[in-house]
């Protein structure tokens, strides 16, 4: 009965991308949500980081059921959960449930980093790109230091070709070290390749 296994099973998922073997470390997640059975209608990161994880192996379906199941029993929610519900919707092409939690989403003040992204997302996709860059350039008034969030802003910026925007948001990546992660740090080096092709161009 681990308090801290909610946690765990959270903080691992959504650093999933990051591990050396993916796999093995989607075996350890495995194992601990398994442990976490009786959880799964009461414990909120065990909800939102099994939920999670099945986005992440590309089973959207079963990670909408996760979270489903625990809001009929009106348990607790966060606005991470919801974001996560919003990208699994997103992902199992589901639009209409969708929209619903992003409006929900939309309401809340202060939002966690990834919320911003997955409401970006949703704009995108439905064809509200202003929108989608105007809620990246919210989060980053809170998070102005999130390579998730300025990497997104590069890609719209790219998209503009706004240049002196787009070379203060990559130097800005830069200065942070894309947080040090593999898969951020990966699409740095995109953006700077593209950067230097624009820069070519002009």
């Amino acid at each position: 009965n681990n308090e801290s296994l909610g946690e765990l099973i959270l903080t691992y998922s959504e650093l999933l991308e990051e591990t050396k073997d993916s796999k093995i470390s989607a075996n350890t997640i495995y194992k601990l949500i398994q442990l976490s059975e009786n959880k799964m209608l009461t414990d909120l990161n065990v909800v939102t980081g099994t939920a999670l994880f099945y986005g992440k192996i590309g089973k959207y379906q079963t990670g909408i059921n996760v979270i489903k199941n625990y809001l009929r029993v009106k348990g607790p929610i966060s606005s991470k959960l919801l974001a996560y519900d919003l990208e699994l919707l997103i992902n199992a092409g589901d639009l209409v449930e969708a929209r619903k939690i992003y409006t929900k989403l939309k309401e809340i003040p202060k939002k966690p980093q990834e919320a911003y992204y997955y409401l970006a997302r949703f704009s995108e996709i439905d064809d509200q790109q202003a929108e989608a860059q105007n809620t990246i350039e919210e989060g980053l008034k809170y998070y102005p230091n999130s390579a998730l969030l300025l990497l997104k802003y590069a890609d719209y910026l790219f998209k503009s070709q706004s240049q002196k925007k787009y070379e203060e948001v990559l130097n800005k990546c830069n200065q942070i070290k894309s947080e040090g992660s593999p898969s951020f740090t990966a699409k740095f080096y995109q953006h700077m390749g593209l950067m230097n092709a624009l820069k070519k161009k002009n």
